[in-house]
């Protein structure tokens, strides 16, 4: 069984600059992931270790998960109805 690949919050955002420089995935970001529960951790001590494995496999499959149906099959999307109510009550408010 391959060990595995723990990092600190910050060494973990290093290395994905390291692997894909235009990432925009910062520390902070993927310390709101961990405290939400999105991702899991590993405390020791007063170090929060996450597995680099883990955090790229669910940057993966949120990245997949996140395309709509619309964008994919090239069709346009409905306006959502609230839009449609904010825009009619600017007409006439002017």
């Amino acid at each position: 069984m391959p060990t595995p690949r723990m990092r600190t919050i910050s060494k973990a955002a290093e290395e994905l600059q390291h692997i894909d420089p235009d990432c925009c995935l910062t520390a902070s970001s993927i310390r709101r992931l961990a405290k939400s529960g999105q991702i899991r951790t590993v405390s020791i001590g007063r170090r929060i270790l996450i597995n680099l494995d883990e955090l790229e496999r669910y940057l993966s499959i949120s990245a997949a998960e996140d395309q709509p149906d619309e964008l994919l099959t090239g069709t346009i999307r409905a306006v959502p109805e609230a839009i449609t109510l904010l825009d009619t009550r600017r007409r006439a408010i002017d």
